[in-house]
């Protein structure tokens, strides 16, 4: 999902929209084809980091919050360049994500979107994306039963 997902943000944003408009939209067109598809976990974080939004907490916490939930690497990445893109602004996004789309698809770890948790801080307790896990990534759908406190 992680290159698809870049993909369309950068689209978004190429189109004009901002950072936070992108992630709403992403999230929206996600939940209408959600009972047709079925559940994607990395979707699913970024829902609830825009309920988060919009519940007040800082964007740009709440895009590092996303990376550090989802726990792979690449995920932590496009969370940072978001948090620093509010920050710093955004020139040369587009590119960086179009480069981070292409890179993203290349870098396979054998793990699934997951490994992080809602209850820790960002960036606290990651687990480290080089230890293998018996999370199973050929089927391009993130499940992650031990997170949803089933069995591996």
């Amino acid at each position: 999902d992680y290159p698809q997902m870049i993909s369309q943000f950068t689209l978004f944003l190429g189109a004009g929209m901002s950072v936070r408009k992108a992630w709403f939209k992403m999230v929206e067109e996600y939940e209408k084809r959600r009972d047709r598809k079925g559940s994607r976990i990395a979707y699913e974080e970024m829902s609830y980091t825009m309920h988060e939004i919009q519940g007040g907490v800082t964007e740009g916490e709440c895009y590092e919050r996303f990376g550090s939930r989802c726990g792979l690497p690449a995920y932590r990445r496009f969370g940072a360049l978001l948090s620093q893109n509010l920050r710093k602004g955004g020139r040369g996004m587009n590119e960086l994500l179009k480069r981070e789309a292409a890179d993203g698809g290349q870098k396979k770890t054998g793990q699934e979107v997951g490994g992080g948790s809602r209850n820790k801080d960002a960036g606290a307790d990651v687990p480290d994306a080089g230890g293998g896990t018996d999370y199973d990534c050929g089927s391009g759908i993130f499940y992650d039963t031990d997170l949803r406190g089933g069995n591996k």
